[in-house]
């Protein structure tokens, strides 16, 4: 009898760990006596080498996904159902959903672990704007805004192809030739959110004339409230070149207020209370006090400052405020320099009161609010939505799949020397919500189904759950 109570318990365990859900294996062992509890970190190490080929076994294959199936009368990728494409649906399937994950202690120390590793990285997209110096050598400013291969390359705008002579007038109005030998650092924070352009220009250029490969000047997307330096202006004055922590490019002059000296920017990112948009995007619509409407829009992820004090106050009189929070946000004045406004975002409005705690259920949640985004011309590809949804819970992810694509070597593991079986043996030790790296590309692991494994990223174009078509396409996993 007892060697059938041994068989039964190890044929539930091969179960569990073929699904993937380490914390129902956890739970089990804890809870039942029939050995110490794995602790997590313990399943993290990487898989040992495995005997024999490298293909995974016949019973662990993993299928396809690029057709395009119907499920509920929703478009789907294929073995995706309608129950998939909802955050519940991987939720209740992970034990401990609410558990949280890292502190904010943790996070900080993350967050400096990946600084220190990325921003010396060669090509890395990802800087420590904090730490950088009070000027900028001409020829490291020429390094980064020549895009020579870019200029030099085929492109197409509204469908038709793009002259060289155009071309070389936008690279022109980065102002190269006039480039001083040492250029001094301003100090910035962004008003609105911003689209990063690798050209001064607010055209849009495409790789194909058909223009679905999205925008090949698209750098990246700022939210409100982003410090950053601004490290050069555009011959026509429209545009600052500036760094951010995720990356290098133009923003508009307009959308950039500056700051009088360094500690002026540094104090402005320090927020005591702060709400953090959890929603894709909010819009808040305010009446000033000269009677004009605005309504402003804010990015998942984007801090903004809550008002206390006397003016808060007074605002909450005069308006009759209820029901809502009152914050800061930045704007320019009449020559440039960072002010602040007061406006109201109501309760009802996807926002939260400090960080979110870093659990699976609220990483899942946010994760499915961009199901169905479009990759193309919004900022919303698998790099730019995990960024976002992580900057919910304190991260300073990259916004970009080369640095991603650097990320586990210093925070993770990295299986790109890997065989297909070890990379078998790693999958199933993850646990719902890890951010994996798919060729390069990251993406959300959400779970087992079936013997299948799934993720949510970029895939035919949007933002989907499917499963992976081969354990072969994973490369990294952070931790």
């Amino acid at each position: 009898m007892r060697r059938y109570v041994i068989v039964l318990l190890l044929g539930f365990t091969v179960f569990l760990t073929a699904c993937g859900y380490r914390d129902y294996l956890e739970k089990f062992i804890a809870e039942n006596g029939t050995g110490s509890a794995v602790s997590g970190s313990a399943l993290h190490k990487r898989p040992s080498a495995s005997p024999g080929s490298s293909a995974a076994p016949a019973d662990q294959s993993v299928t396809g996904t690029s057709v395009a199936a119907s499920s509920g009368g929703i478009n789907a990728a294929r073995d995706v159902d309608a129950r998939m494409q909802e955050a519940d649906y991987w939720i209740t399937k992970t034990y401990a959903a609410d558990k949280i994950l890292k502190k904010e202690s943790d996070i900080s120390d993350f967050n400096r672990k990946l600084a220190e590793g990325l921003s010396g990285a060669p090509d890395s997209a990802y800087y420590d704007i904090n730490g950088y110096g009070e000027q900028v050598k001409g020829s490291a400013l020429h390094m980064m805004m020549a895009q020579e291969e870019l200029v030099n390359s085929v492109c197409y705008r509204a469908g038709k192809t793009v002259s060289k002579k155009v071309m070389r007038e936008y690279r022109e109005n980065c102002g190269i030739s006039s480039l001083d030998d040492f250029n001094t650092v301003k100090y910035g924070i962004l008003c609105a959110q911003a689209e990063m352009r690798k050209l001064p220009t607010a055209d849009r250029l495409y790789s194909d004339a058909g223009g679905t490969s999205g925008d090949v000047l698209e750098a990246a997307f700022l939210p409100a409230n982003e410090p950053v330096l601004i490290l050069y202006t555009s011959r026509d004055s429209q545009w600052y070149f500036v760094l951010s922590e995720i990356g290098a490019g133009w923003v508009l002059v307009r959308q950039t207020a500056l700051c009088r000296d360094k500690n002026s920017w540094q104090e402005a990112q320090n927020m005591e209370q702060f709400l953090i948009v959890t929603g894709e995007e909010i819009t808040v619509p305010d009446c000033g006090a000269d009677g004009t409407d605005s309504t402003y829009s804010f990015a998942m992820g984007t801090r903004l400052e809550i008002a206390g004090g006397e003016p808060a106050e007074k605002y909450i009189r005069e308006r009759a405020v209820r029901d809502s929070y009152v914050v800061k946000i930045p704007a320019r004045d009449a020559e440039g320099m960072l002010e602040y406004k007061l406006i109201t975002v109501p309760l009802g409005k996807d926002v939260h009161s400090g960080y979110l705690d870093y659990t699976r259920k609220n990483l899942l949640s946010l994760s499915m609010k961009y199901l169905g985004r479009s990759a193309q011309n919004g900022g919303a590809g698998s790099d730019a939505v995990i960024s976002k949804v992580f900057r919910c819970f304190g991260f300073r992810l990259p916004g970009d799949s080369a640095a991603f694509a650097k990320i586990p070597a210093i925070c993770g593991i990295d299986y790109s020397g890997m065989s297909d079986s070890e990379k078998m043996a790693g999958i199933k030790s993850f646990s719902p919500g890890q951010i994996v790296i798919l060729n390069g590309e990251p993406a959300v692991y959400l779970g087992c189904e079936n013997g299948k494994f799934y993720v949510l990223g970029e895939d035919s174009g949007s933002i989907s759950v499917y499963p992976l078509a081969s354990p072969g396409q994973l490369t990294g996993l952070i931790e």
